[in-house]
């Protein structure tokens, strides 16, 4: 399936704007479920996700195997694993993945673990769009 890059007012970029692979997806725990906007990054290791989605599912976060991240550039922060079910919007699957929570209030991440390990991923950024393929 083809996504399109999204592009955002960014003040910072010297284009004064980004257009980062997001994609839709629906999150599932326990009965719960929860729509979130999550960037598409091959850099990432694990997904991650705030802690305010953890609490949106029902999820208790320090219940979770702890685990340190260390991003480029950045502190070192201390997220949570639980399993949990990630769907993308318009594909029929589910898949199961562990995914990391944090405090970190803005962050959704789809890394290699779990997402890229499930699913074709192509960027086709000189075209402005990202192709998504299951492998089931």
């Amino acid at each position: 399936m083809t996504f399109y890059y999204e592009i955002y007012p960014d003040d910072v970029h010297p284009k004064g704007y980004i257009e980062p692979p997001l994609l839709d997806v629906r999150l599932f725990y326990r009965g719960k479920h929860d729509d979130v906007r999550c960037l598409v990054d091959s850099g990432a290791d694990e997904c991650l996700f705030s802690s305010s989605i953890a609490a949106n599912l029902g999820i208790d976060l320090e219940s979770g195997e702890p685990r340190t991240y260390y991003p480029v550039g950045g502190h070192s922060f201390t997220g949570f694993i639980h399993r949990i079910e990630l769907q993308i919007h318009g594909f029929d699957e589910r898949i199961e993945i562990d995914a990391g929570f944090t405090g970190n209030s803005r962050l959704s991440l789809l890394g290699q673990d779990s997402f890229f390990e499930n699913y074709e991923v192509v960027f086709r950024g000189y075209e402005k769009r990202f192709e998504i393929n299951s492998v089931f």
